[in-house]
């Protein structure tokens, strides 16, 4: 379970619901076996300052189990790096990085300006995604 909008925020486990909760980051990156990830809170997850890495097979992300208001991920890239069985639904990418800017104020680094990244995997489903800025 996300429970709160800072994407840093580690797991903690309750025994009494058989469930854990905390920030996106640790809830992607924690090697605990496949999962779903719902959500609790609901608004704007800043990732600023580095890539939000799918690395991990066997992952659904309901994006619509936020409240109202949905969940929109923002500040840097959300990258899949050789997954498999991977589910994305409903979730808002607004890249919106503050990486390099050329003279015009345009990103002049197109690698920073992904909504969605992926190298390599199978079974990758997008659906019911935004992606702005990217």
């Amino acid at each position: 379970m996300v429970n709160t909008l800072n994407a840093s925020t580690p797991l903690s486990y309750d025994s009494g619901s058989n469930t854990y909760s905390g920030g996106l980051r640790a809830a992607l990156s924690q090697n605990i076996g496949p999962r779903y990830i719902v959500f609790t809170v609901s608004g704007n997850i800043s990732i600023a300052g580095s890539d939000l890495m799918i690395s991990r097979d066997d992952i659904t992300i309901f994006g619509q189990s936020a409240p109202r208001g949905g969940i929109t991920i923002h500040g840097d890239n959300i990258q899949f790096s050789g997954v498999n069985n991977i589910i994305v639904r409903y979730i808002r990418s607004r890249n919106g990085s503050t990486k390099s800017y050329d003279s015009s104020g345009e990103i002049s680094d197109d690698q920073s300006t992904y909504g969605f990244k992926v190298n390599g995997g199978n079974n990758i489903i997008l659906d019911h995604v935004t992606a702005s800025w990217g």
